[in-house]
């Protein structure tokens, strides 16, 4: 039977991931869905990774439709001293998400959602795109400990300072890309207004 959900789940991920029309979408302060090109050209190592945390910050949105949550950020190019155009997505290999739920402590610690993928773009839309299965986890004990999902792509989730229920409400709290060497970190305080970043998990009493 799991399986079978499973395979129901996924089916429709491919379809969902192209179509946006009526996805109530939360945390979004610019539309994902922009285009943008930036210059490196000549600019500091620090400036350029700002300019990568403004966009990121700027651009990420958390979608719904039906017990699935996509989360993305806008997509963009750049160039840099005569170097063939990249995306963000060709020099981060791998995204992570963090979240913290709502509303329980733990040991005196606020439970944490790490969730983690390759780094993937939906032409040139949407970037950092990961789909996961909110009636799935709603459903699962809650607990501390890994879930990872293998379709459209394999996804990992670690959960930290859970109790015996789910915290409801997951507010975002950070973002980190990473690959060929490279690292950026957005915190809190890079992305701001995290109210308006968040999404619900089923109840289930």
């Amino acid at each position: 039977m799991k399986a079978f959900i499973c395979f129901l789940f996924f089916a429709g991920v491919g379809i969902w991931l192209a179509y946006s029309g009526n996805d109530v979408t939360s945390g979004q302060r610019e539309p994902a869905a922009v285009r943008t090109h930036y210059n490196f050209s000549n600019m500091a190592p620090e400036k350029k990774e700002d300019t990568l945390k403004t966009h990121i910050a700027k651009t990420f949105e958390i979608r719904t439709q039906g017990d699935k949550a996509l989360f993305q950020f806008g997509y963009a190019s750049f160039e840099e001293d005569g170097q063939a155009l990249k995306s963000i997505c060709s020099v981060y290999s791998e995204v992570t998400f963090v979240f913290e739920g709502e509303g329980q402590a733990h040991n005196g610690e606020k439970p944490e959602l790490k969730v983690t993928s390759a780094c993937k773009e939906n032409g040139t839309i949407a970037s950092g795109q990961i789909v996961i299965p909110l009636e799935a986890i709603a459903t699962s004990p809650a607990g501390e400990g890994d879930m990872k999902f293998f379709e459209p792509y394999p996804t990992a989730l670690t959960f930290k300072n859970v109790g015996d229920s789910w915290p409801k409400t997951w507010y975002l709290k950070g973002v980190e890309l990473q690959g060929n060497g490279s690292f950026v970190k957005l915190n809190e305080n890079d992305l701001k207004n995290r109210q308006v970043r968040s999404f619900n998990l089923p109840v289930h009493e």
